[in-house]
């Protein structure tokens, strides 16, 4: 199918516009040559030399180019016409300041193939590199369809690229299979391109270009005067912290040391008035262009930990200026890899000599900052102000390092002229070819009438196929046959509630977790509004501590009990929420047995999470779960992940996209959760019911990650009216937090809970309880034994609101549906029941139009003789 590309980009674009919208908005990014990225690029002029198009998509791949540009246009080369294109608008912005006056800069457009091909008439390349990996698959179709070799050149397919793509393989390999040749930086990486189908014959390792972009000197051009405009004391020690990403200004702020300064250089430009808000008075570059202005030192300090005047902080908000930081500093930290972010490139401080710090997440720049390890070149720490103490105050140490890194870098330099070569050579060797007079429509153009007969076909019938799409995925999702019986009018009454019924959520994360924004007030606020009583938070500190965690206390806020739980990882077990836990570790050194004892010791409650999530690493995978009280039943993604998987992931992916602007999302959610219950966590949960009690937990594990304005996106309260617990409680919550947590904590013990899937409040009166002679005898969380003649009664102290029918399962196994509005039925044997409570629109005969999992109980242990036993 040739266009199966832009078919998958035009629904990748639909479901996912109302992020890219709310994208576009908050960084401003919507302001771009929209033009020339639809490739609309004005024709360039005839020229008798062949053409190089050179591409990187941002400025660190432009930055890249540097020397490669210069060896391909130096006097006595091969003559050639270069054209330089870059994706991002910071990209194009560097391509400009760099070659505007010498060669043609354009925008690469996106990989729609009428985009592709606009794109390709107008520049009319006769050798297409990429710089590092930018390949698209209407890219490499079109260029093979005109005979234009598509090179890589610095090749790297880092861990989670190669992931994706392997995952993607059968679509993308055609893509791999059809470059002309691979330099890569290194055999890792080359491996990888074999792997995803480039014949190995066309792959070379040839290190990485950026070895020849440091610029071994002592002094930068401008770096003097870059000082004298911000204010820096140049008789004091400088920190530059270059290429930050978000939570590394806050490590940094929070310990530098008294009297040293710091120069913040955020990586992205839409992070700039951020990083201005955390310190008041901050002095800024793009406010003092000229050392004139106001330096903020009577401004009122921010967060600066060691203390000092606002005026040892400075922010370089302007682009193009990095090197001149660098320039200046007596320490250089390089960002992105304090926070999971993949790291940033170290050589372009190292080549200045100057004693550079890296954090522990280094991934995309592992072999670079491997060789600077290996050659003592670099220090990697995940505590940085201890190592730039270290080397203030011994400048001797420093100078050393910063010439042990030179070193590495002049051993290494070489990989451009290697680069070049090869270009050269795929130049020679496509001389003389033009595309054949049959590749194009008539007159050279796209946009003869025979190109646009078969676009006019596709897009005729992508908007009928796409809605009878839709429809069939409702069908589908929409009927549902069980065998139920009818139930007769109860003889027993509705048991009582028998406490006080406190409704909340669990497994939520803010940003105390480096991928959540969300604070502790908006997560109360959206409960207040969803008519919730408490929320469990789970954020996550061992394995990825965000810099600047902090422990919570409970508390209350907006009237709603806030308890800021850890998500902890138990050693070859899984992971479990914890509640009361009072310290953090970054590895547990004992086994499980030991862990579980150390919760006891400090009086935690625990509960797992993702006990048959999606994500392998995260499972429960131990055979019990003893000296836990919890298991989450129910999680959103676990509950979903069959029907996003299966053939109509794409109609609940779109219903998706469409309800959330319309505020219909968490109806969409539950849509997708249409069989929620039969779960391998659900089934898993009833199978360890058996050896003691546990209380079942629904997992919401959702992670805002986008602020717009006063909102987040994806928001809490979304997921708050999804899946909600309700506990039965002893009475209300005390005022004071921490007896209000016993009381939460021990309703959790006893285990009297349901789970409800929306429609929160009228799921509040549901009653459920195993009755001997039409007395309550157990409640849901028992496990005792059977008392005689007994029957399961459950039902609604007011109307449902919706038309209900009940399954009841023994041991995890189904005994059966019955209508209701009220339940009662005999149990005949003892055993582990639960009973759901499901909801539907309308009936005919066994078959419900509809049916929606709604209530899911806690297990009531009616034992027999040898049942309970651990």
């Amino acid at each position: 199918m040739k266009r199966r590309y832009d078919v998958l980009y035009a629904i990748g674009a639909v479901v996912s516009s109302p992020v890219l919208l709310f994208g576009l908005i908050r960084s401003g990014k919507w302001r771009t040559d929209w033009k020339g990225r639809f490739g609309k690029v004005p024709p360039l002029p005839a020229d008798p030399r062949p053409t190089l198009l050179l591409h990187g998509v941002s400025v660190g791949e432009i930055n890249a180019t540097r020397e490669l540009v210069a060896r391909m246009g130096a006097p006595g080369s091969p003559p050639l016409r270069l054209v330089i294109s870059a994706t991002t608008n910071t990209g194009i912005d560097r391509a400009r300041e760099l070659y505007g006056d010498r060669y043609p800069v354009v925008r690469f457009p996106f990989d729609f193939s009428w985009m592709v091909r606009r794109f390709l008439d107008a520049v009319r390349p006769d050798l297409v590199a990429l710089l590092e990996l930018e390949v698209w698959p209407n890219l490499a179709q079109e260029c093979r369809r005109r005979g234009i070799p598509l090179v890589v050149i610095n090749g790297r397919l880092s861990d989670s690229s190669f992931g994706n793509y392997r995952w993607a393989k059968g679509l993308v390999r055609p893509m791999f299979r059809g470059l002309a040749a691979v330099a890569a930086q290194t055999e890792e990486y080359a491996q990888r391109f074999r792997d995803l189908g480039t014949p190995p014959e066309r792959i070379t390792v040839a290190d990485t270009m950026k070895w020849d972009t440091g610029k071994l000197a002592g002094e930068v051009p401008g770096a003097r005067e870059l000082g004298e405009a911000l204010g820096i004391d140049p008789e004091r020690p400088l920190v530059v912290a270059g290429s930050t990403g978000p939570g590394e200004e806050e490590l940094l702020l929070k310990g530098r040391p008294e009297g040293v300064q710091l120069l913040l250089v955020p990586r992205k430009p839409e992070r700039f008035e951020e990083v201005a808000r955390m310190v008041p008075g901050i002095v800024r570059r793009s406010q003092r262009p000229d050392g004139s202005g106001t330096s903020g030192a009577d401004s009122t300090p921010g967060p600066q930990g060691g203390g000092g005047a606002p005026s040892d902080l400075f922010l370089l908000d302007t682009m193009g200026e990095l090197t001149r930081a660098y320039g200046l500093a007596d320490v250089a930290v390089v960002g992105r890899s304090f926070v999971p972010l993949g790291g940033s490139d170290p050589i372009e401080a190292i080549a200045l000599g100057r004693p550079t710090v890296m954090g522990p997440h280094f991934d995309n720049f592992r072999a670079v900052v491997g060789a600077f390890q290996e050659g003592g070149g670099i220090r990697i720490t995940p505590r940085p102000w201890e190592v730039i103490t270290d080397l203030l105050e011994r400048p001797d140490e420093a100078r050393a390092m910063g010439e042990r890194g030179r070193e590495v870098i002049r051993r290494r330099q070489g990989a451009t002229q290697r680069h070049a070569a090869l270009l050269f050579r795929c130049l020679e060797e496509r001389r003389g070819e033009r595309p054949l007079e049959g590749d194009l429509p008539e007159g050279g153009k796209e946009g003869g009438s025979e190109g646009r007969t078969p676009r006019r076909r596709l897009r005729r019938w992508i908007l009928p196929a796409l809605g009878l799409y839709m429809v069939a995925g409702y069908l589908t999702t929409a009927f549902r046959r069980v065998e139920v019986q009818d139930t007769t009018a109860p003889t027993a009454p509705l048991p009582s509630m028998d406490g006080t019924l406190l409704s909340g959520v669990f497994s939520v994360h803010t940003d105390r977790s480096h991928d959540a924004v969300g604070t502790p007030e908006q997560v109360a606020e959206a409960a207040v509004s969803s008519g919730l009583d408490f929320v469990i938070v789970g954020d996550h500190p061992p394995d990825d501590r965000k810099p600047g965690w902090e422990f919570w206390e409970p508390r209350f806020l907006q009237g709603a009990f806030i308890e800021g739980g850890q998500e902890l990882r138990a050693p070859d077990a899984g992971k479990v929420l914890a509640i009361a836990v009072d310290t953090t570790y970054r590895q547990w050194d004992g086994n499980l047995r030991s862990f579980v004892a150390m919760l006891l010791g400090e009086d935690a409650t625990a509960f797992v999470v993702h006990g048959r999530g999606p994500r392998e690493s995260e499972r429960w995978i131990h055979p019990s779960v003893a000296g836990m009280r919890g298991w989450e039943v129910l999680d959103i993604s676990e509950a979903a992940r069959s029907r996003l998987r299966g053939p109509w992931s794409l109609y609940h992916l779109l219903t998706l996209a469409v309800g959330l602007p319309l505020g219909l999302g968490d109806e969409a959610l539950l849509h997708l959760m249409r069989d929620g219950f039969d779960t391998p966590a659900a089934a898993a949960y009833d199978s360890l019911r058996m050896e003691g009690p546990l209380t079942a937990t629904a997992g919401l594990n959702v992670h805002p990650k986008v602020p717009v304005g006063p909102f987040l996106f994806p928001s809490y309260g979304l997921f708050f009216r999804t899946l909600v617990c309700h506990a039965v409680a002893s009475g209300p919550l005390p005022a004071d937090p921490f007896e209000a947590r016993g009381v939460l904590t021990d309703a959790f013990t006893t285990g009297n809970l349901f789970i409800s899937a929306g429609r929160t409040r009228a799921a509040k009166g549901f009653r459920l309880a195993a009755m001997t002679d039409a007395m309550p005898a157990a409640r849901p969380g028992a496990h005792q034994p059977a008392l005689g003649r007994m029957s399961l009664r459950g039902g609604f102290a007011a109307d449902p609101g919706a038309r209900v029918v009940y399954r009841v399962l023994r041991g995890g196994k189904e005994v059966g549906w019955f209508l209701g509005p009220d339940l009662e039925w005999e149990v005949r044997f003892p055993g582990f029941y639960r009973v759901e409570v499901y909801t539907y629109s309308a009936r005919v005969g066994n078959t419900f139009l509809r049916l929606r999992p709604w209530i899911f109980s806690n297990t009531l242990g009616l034992l027999g003789p040898g049942d309970g036993r651990r």
